[in-house]
């Protein structure tokens, strides 16, 4: 008789249980149904997007400065820059490439070996790229027979013994090396 009693009263529970986990499913599902509704009604309220063709005569293409539009900005090398030695920041950024520590795409390893020697003349200040990013005309004096370069050579500044290339490079203030470092060299577009 106490057996009997026992597993009614186990019964008992588990129907009690099974009503509990059955309440909270049919709460869920029915909390899951608003939600649906509720996004149904959103999206529905949100309207369309139209979409039109614009004839290629309406696209505005983006403005890139002329040489009239820089000769009118201000030329003005920042301070911090006119005290920095930048013939030493490109003179490394070469020994970094000499050094096969760095690669660069206008100035390569094995065009640096056909270089006896290379000095970096002069920096001149060209313009600010962006903020702490600026852009420099320098010259460097290279010497050796059978030399490659990336560009003709400046004939102004070469002489028998020595030929001078003119290049861009870009300088940008570096937070992670605490001062400045050549980010990339281009070829100008006069050279």
């Amino acid at each position: 008789m106490c057996a009997l009693n026992e597993v009614k009263g186990m019964k008992l529970k588990m129907k009690k249980r099974s009503k509990r986990y059955d309440l909270v499913i049919y709460i869920s599902l029915i909390l899951a149904f608003i939600c649906v509704i509720i996004s149904i009604i959103d999206n529905s309220n949100a309207g369309e997007i139209d979409f039109k063709e614009v004839p290629k005569d309406e696209i505005d293409s983006p403005s890139i400065p002329t040489d009239s539009v820089l000769e009118n900005q201000d030329i003005e090398e920042p301070l911090e820059l006119k005290n920095a030695d930048k013939n030493s920041i490109v003179k490394k950024y070469l020994d970094e490439i000499a050094d096969r520590v760095i690669k660069d795409e206008v100035i390569t390893y094995n065009m640096i070996r056909t270089w006896n020697t290379y000095e970096v003349l002069d920096t001149i200040y060209e313009r600010q790229i962006i903020d702490y990013y600026y852009a420099y005309k320098v010259n460097i004096k290279i010497t050796g027979n059978n030399i490659d370069i990336p560009t003709s050579k400046n004939e102004l500044l070469s002489k028998e013994d020595y030929t001078v290339i003119t290049l861009t490079f870009n300088i940008l203030k570096s937070g992670k090396q605490k001062g400045y470092i050549v980010k990339a060299i281009e070829i100008p577009n006069n050279a």
